[in-house]
């Protein structure tokens, strides 16, 4: 319910839509009730040349209400031309009930994609948020299945919930109407075997969800191992793992099958079941009504074939809203799913009252600070002073809680005990993109979008002029005279930066840290993938973006270490007192 409710949320904005769309859809109905009423009539009296007010003159208000109206209209014309009347009436009711549908298909397709787009925009704002230990803890090819194949399926949940469960009660009632005016006994024996069928439905709704789901978990994981080959191909190979990987895919690919069978045998074997359900009422009604004009005559055989002639309109309201109910169990699975992450509670958040800071001129101070993840402090007891405009070095086994404190440092995480200040200011008080933007932040693995170099430097510039890229790029160690890179600016430089050398993907990242002119520069393990000549240029680098800014460089080479003016050394996530300055 708690599902349901939240899908209904989402609907609410769209009441006026749903209202049109659901007088619409009144109006096909209605015109469709009058033309098989009027069939009806035609096939009476040419079957007996009588109409069927004068052989059931006990019918309900509204049925006698259109028996007079055609009573009339046969009265007033000859055989013939009430049957040309009566065809051009069927056909033009045809051509308002296609338009009316067209019309109902283009609106509830505006309002659907409205409501997805806004689910999807929603998980995106969500998974911006969501702090960075909960999104490396899932396979990228996971998540993109939430926004693709499970937002697709809400869709389909949308549309049904907008477009039945509105109006299908509507059809129902008026089906119903028309046939109690003709037999109210007959109409609610048939009734009751239809309802006692929802046990069948519900008990097949419930195994489709269960299924469902279990298909959408086997789909996100065959595409998240997809995308996490794709990104390590390079490593697959080197190591010659391609058969260990084509039978792990082959595993996925197996399992996705298998789930893909049951759920299709499922899916199609419940709506069967519904079919031949309405099939017997159908037998049910012939054989009652018949007993009811032959032997009883209690009924008349006009009534009988306009009560099976109703019967269809009245079946398909509930075989619709059956097929609703297990659409929405299918539906909730995925549903679930996109709740469940939009649940998620690992985000970090500003403050309601948060500011953007100011630029970074004394310095930045640890109080006591501790992190934990779980139950394992990662950092405990952190008490460090940073100088503005220094290179502070910081050092430590793996394991140690170096890029833990970088992380501290960039707003990513918050320390869970203890405060972090920046020129007296507690960092925590910062809006927490302002603050990066005050940041250049440079990885061991050089982060690059699949463009050219000028899509990556201005990826957090887009406003950045030619003059201050190529000055920049200058600064990095990537322009004398020229370009180092072939087309300059214009170069690509492949997926993940792949299609240049490992020293100028990272002068590159540094390069487009400079465009946005930051005061601290967060380096962990920058020349780890690097050879010695590119680590002497990156070196280089380094001294050349100093300036009056601050950089703390997390490293275990010695080359960069000599560069600290002062030098921090973690172990076991304690820091070793006392701090070395040069």
């Amino acid at each position: 319910m708690r599902v349901c409710s939240r899908l209904l949320s989402y609907l609410k904005p769209f009441w006026p839509w749903i209202l049109l769309t659901s007088l619409f859809s009144l109006v096909v109905v209605s015109l469709q009730a009058v033309s098989i009423w009027i069939g009806a009539e035609f096939i009476q009296r040419l079957l007996t040349g009588t109409g069927a007010l004068s052989s059931n003159e006990g019918v309900g208000s509204f049925a006698r209400f259109l028996n007079q109206v055609t009573e009339r209209f046969f009265l007033s014309c000859s055989p013939y031309s009430a049957l040309l009347i009566g065809m051009g009436i069927l056909t033009i009711s045809g051509i308002l009930t296609v338009v009316f549908r067209v019309a109902k298909a283009f609106l509830f397709s505006r309002m659907n994609q409205r409501i997805i787009w806004k689910i999807r925009v929603q998980m995106f704002e969500h998974l911006t948020l969501l702090n960075l230990s909960f999104s490396r803890r899932f396979r990228p090819g996971e998540i993109a299945s939430l926004f693709s194949r499970d937002a697709d399926q809400l869709e389909m949940a949308l549309i049904d919930i907008a477009d039945r469960l509105f109006m299908q009660p509507v059809r129902l009632i008026l089906a119903v109407t028309l046939m109690c005016s003709l037999s109210v006994r007959l109409t609610v024996m048939i009734f009751i075997f239809l309802l006692l069928s929802g046990f069948i439905i519900h008990k097949g709704g419930r195994h489709i969800e269960k299924l469902s789901r279990i298909l959408m978990e086997k789909m996100a994981h065959l595409q998240g191992h997809l995308t996490e080959y794709l990104s390590s191909v390079i490593l697959s190979r080197s190591m010659a793992m391609e058969d260990r990987e084509i039978s792990r895919f082959d595993e996925s690919a197996d399992a996705l099958s298998k789930a893909s069978v049951k759920y299709a045998v499922v899916r199609s074997l419940v709506p069967q079941l519904i079919t031949c359900l309405f099939t017997l009422s159908e037998a049910l009604l012939l054989t009652v009504g018949g007993y009811e004009v032959l032997v009883r005559h209690s009924l008349t055989g006009d009534s009988l074939v306009k009560m099976a002639l109703l019967l269809p309109t009245a079946t398909y309201p509930l075989e619709s809203l059956a097929t609703l109910y297990l659409s929405l169990r299918i539906s909730i699975a995925s549903a679930k799913r996109i709740f469940d992450f939009l649940d998620q509670k690992e985000i970090e958040q500003d403050l309601p009252d948060a500011k953007d800071p100011l630029p970074f001129r004394e310095k930045m101070i640890f109080q006591n600070v501790t992190y934990r993840a779980g139950e394992k402090n990662i950092l405990e007891s952190i008490h460090l002073e940073i100088p503005a405009g220094k290179i502070v070095v910081v050092q430590g086994p793996s394991g140690s809680g170096k890029s833990t404190l970088l992380s501290l440092m960039a707003g990513f995480i918050r320390p869970s005990e203890g405060v972090i200040r920046i020129d007296g200011e507690n960092l925590r008080t910062f809006k927490g993109s302002s603050w990066r933007k005050r940041l250049g932040i440079v990885i061991q693995e050089p982060i690059l979008l699949n463009g050219t170099v000028r899509d990556n430097l201005v990826y957090g510039s887009p406003d950045a002029g030619e003059e201050r890229m190529i000055q920049v790029m200058r600064e990095a160690l990537l322009w004398d005279d020229t370009c180092v890179f072939y087309k300059g600016l214009e170069t690509p430089v492949g997926n993940r930066g792949e299609m240049i050398s490992g020293g100028e993907r990272q002068r590159l990242t540094i390069a487009r840290a400079l465009l946005h002119d930051p005061d601290i520069f967060l380096m962990d393990e920058p020349s780890a993938m690097l050879d010695e000549e590119s680590r002497t240029r990156l070196r280089d680098t380094i001294l050349s973006v100093h300036s009056n800014r601050t950089i703390v460089l997390v490293t275990h080479d010695p080359f960069l270490i000599e560069l600290g003016q002062m030098h921090i050394h973690l172990n076991k996530g304690r820091m070793l007192s006392p701090v070395r300055n040069p």
